[in-house]
């Protein structure tokens, strides 16, 4: 969704509200099956004293896989982002914090497609204290211990023999 912005850069005080949907294709993870409602995007672009300031509420309901154990599970994220908006000028020095837009139009999708894979999880956890599965035999380690004998550490089988006579 692309705006103009002439009108609301001319005038101090200014507010544009948008309403937008997010592209599916762009947003989606390794960790996201699917999504269950279409990602949206809720926000406003307000000129105080000439400096532009863009602040939206994006919304997704997922079918996500956890990273861990594999499980299937649905998942609300509701994201907040606030960040200025600066016209590009050839003088300007950079601005870290900043979203820098040449001309007055701006791709608002685009850029709240961008914050949303930024401020994304890096992993998806069915719930915060998953335990995953069992390197060795495939087992929920979720919903109990596995049989598997523990694997012992290769490097420590000279002093495993230490042990073994000392025993005797």
């Amino acid at each position: 969704m692309e705006l103009n912005l002439r009108e609301i850069i001319e005038n101090p005080g200014a507010v544009m509200k948008f309403q937008t949907a997010l592209s599916e294709d762009r947003i989606k993870n390794h960790s996201i099956i699917s999504f269950l409602e279409a990602p949206t995007a809720v926000g406003e672009i307000k000129n105080s004293a000439g400096a532009l300031k863009l602040d939206a509420s994006m919304r997704a309901t997922m079918l996500c896989s956890c990273d861990r154990c594999g499980i299937s599970y649905e998942k609300e994220q509701q994201l907040d982002v606030s960040f200025p908006l600066v016209i590009k000028s050839e003088t300007q020095a950079d601005d870290s914090e900043a979203f820098v837009i040449s001309g007055e139009v701006l791709d608002v999708s685009d850029v709240l497609e961008t914050a949303f894979i930024l401020e994304s999880e890096s992993k998806y956890l069915c719930r915060e204290d998953c335990k995953g599965v069992c390197p060795g035999c495939g087992e929920d380690l979720n919903e109990g211990s596995c049989k598997c004998q523990k694997q012992r550490d290769p490097r420590l089988a000279v002093l495993e023999q230490l042990l073994d006579t000392q025993e005797q």
